[in-house]
């Protein structure tokens, strides 16, 4: 693995706070539901 352990720890944690950000915006508001799969295949591409 050329991934060292603590950037592969920070990647977790980066991807752990912005699923968090998307799913308290997405409870919080509700017309940004539509938008979130969007920028979630965006993210993926």
């Amino acid at each position: 693995m050329s991934i060292a352990p603590r950037t592969f720890i920070t990647a977790l944690i980066v991807v752990a706070s912005l699923v968090i950000f998307i799913i308290v915006s997405s409870t919080s508001t509700i017309h940004m539901t539509p938008i979130l799969p969007e920028s979630k295949q965006e993210s993926i591409m």
